[in-house]
């Protein structure tokens, strides 16, 4: 529909254009009677634009198909018009209908029209949950045409969104249907997502979006051993000391360790989102590097409460470790590790464990004194 402000004189028809999208070939078909006895020949004459900037900021969308014919006596003629517009504007051409031979004129003012295609994803926002770098999850989102012909769509992979996984990438939406698209989130950093997928949609101008926020986290661990005031913090992935020291048979000697998992320096992106949680486990290994069971009541004497358990962040454990020897007994060469089954390779703590069980020596009894004599007896 024309929109212009200023009147249109009454001598012109209007013929009104619409596209849906831009960049689209259009194809506006009307008829011309000859109602007289004659044949007559036509030709359409386009009047420059009224406004010189209107024909520099915006390219002609019409062309005219049928410049020149002859339409015989008591014939119609069909007039084309093609309609192919590059922007969402509205725009007016006008043209001259003439008859030579007739000195007949009519003036026609073309008004074309884009229509947007009504195409957009069902939700407007993906939200994952807080993920653990590496791991990946999947939604579903639908696109969905609301228009009577097919669309073609293609995803662009900005720079920047190694975490998102688009599947398919390119398709076709069927008229009046939606058409499924999954999305993998799989972070690679520690840090809050918020991403905006642009799908480009043909005949549609301008771009459709869908945003996708998530969060991205390693694991942070702390194991500190009870030592004096402070404690002593054992570091990641290195062999660390655990000296039980000398231990009578059938005493005991234990260390606590605190665990914890501190959440990373800076704000929190998203506090709606459920604290991380990570399952730990020990195992330890004799001497000769098999695996064995910890155990109070038989070689190795050495008992870890919890073996296993789940810590949440900012939250902190304690672990106690105990060596209860009942006999004679070498720790030394035994090992401790800690790990984090979730967490990258080298995340686990190990303890080297030394002590060792004594007996004290049996002192030799000393012989009873012989008492006096009671000779009365005798």
């Amino acid at each position: 529909m024309r929109q212009a402000e200023e009147p249109l004189d009454p001598k012109y028809e209007i013929i009104e254009c619409e596209s849906l999208g831009t960049k689209v070939r259009n194809i506006k078909r009307f008829y011309v009677l000859n109602p007289t006895s004659d044949s007559y020949e036509f030709n359409w004459i386009q009047e420059e634009p009224e406004k010189k900037e209107q024909a520099t900021t915006l390219s002609h969308p019409f062309r005219c198909l049928t410049k020149r014919g002859t339409i015989l006596p008591g014939k119609k003629f069909e007039m084309l018009f093609e309609y192919l517009p590059t922007d969402p504007e509205t725009y007016e051409s006008r043209w001259v209908f003439s008859v030579p031979a007739k000195q007949a004129s009519q003036p026609f003012l073309l008004v074309g029209t884009v229509k947007e295609p009504r195409v957009g994803f069902d939700v407007p926002c993906i939200k994952f949950k807080r993920l653990l770098l590496g791991a990946k999850m999947t939604e579903k989102v639908n696109l969905i045409n609301q228009e009577n012909l097919p669309l073609n769509f293609s995803f662009e992979r900005a720079a920047g969104h190694p975490a998102l996984k688009l599947n398919p990438k390119t398709g076709v939406i069927p008229p009046g249907e939606s058409f499924p698209v999954e999305v993998r989130f799989s972070p690679n950093e520690e840090k809050f997502y918020n991403l905006n997928v642009v799908c480009t949609v043909k005949r549609k101008q301008k771009p459709v979006l869908l945003n996708i926020k998530g969060e991205g986290y390693r694991i942070h661990t702390k194991l500190v051993v009870e030592e004096g005031e402070e404690g002593r913090e054992l570091r990641n992935g290195v062999k660390e000391l655990l000296d039980f020291g000398e231990v009578q048979a059938e005493e005991r000697r234990s260390f606590t360790l605190k665990l914890s998992s501190p959440s990373p320096p800076g704000p929190r992106f998203d506090d709606d989102q459920l604290p991380a949680r990570y399952y730990f486990v020990w195992q330890m290994r004799n001497s000769f590097g098999r695996v064995v069971l910890p155990q109070s009541d038989a070689p190795p004497y050495l008992t870890i409460t919890p073996e296993q358990g789940v810590i949440t962040q900012d939250s902190e454990t304690a672990i106690i470790v105990e060596y209860s020897p009942m006999d004679v007994h070498k720790l030394d060469g035994a090992s401790l590790q800690m790990r984090i089954p979730s967490g990258p390779e080298d995340t686990g703590y190990t303890l080297s464990l030394f002590g060792h069980s004594f007996r004290p020596p049996i002192e030799p009894s000393q012989p009873a004194e012989p008492g006096p004599v009671d000779e009365g007896l005798m």
